[in-house]
């Protein structure tokens, strides 16, 4: 069993490529740091998704950085090669589940 963080490698982000400031940081980053998605640009104060996140987690997060968010990763219970949820991005880190 295994969780997918999907990524676009090849995106601009900041002054390089997703896949560089991975590197360079060590970090996975949510939408409401790098604000790209191959999904609804709604990760912002008061935005869609936003709302759904407040109410997920109670409002917990509203207030904190967003470095602080949660980031989501994909149960690939069918060990697709694509990763656990291929729509959102072409490239992913597999973790192992314990």
């Amino acid at each position: 069993m295994y969780l997918t963080l999907q990524f676009h490698p090849d995106w601009p982000y900041e002054d390089g490529l997703v896949i560089e400031s991975m590197v360079r940081d060590g970090r996975y980053r949510s939408q409401f740091e790098t604000g790209i998605s191959n999904g609804g640009l709604t990760a912002y104060p008061h935005g869609e998704r936003w709302r759904w996140e407040s109410r997920l987690f109670k409002g917990r997060y509203d207030a904190r950085d967003p470095a602080s968010r949660p980031v989501y990763g994909a149960w690939n219970r069918n060990d697709d090669v694509y990763g656990g949820s291929p729509r959102f991005d072409s490239a992913y880190f597999r973790l192992r589940c314990t």
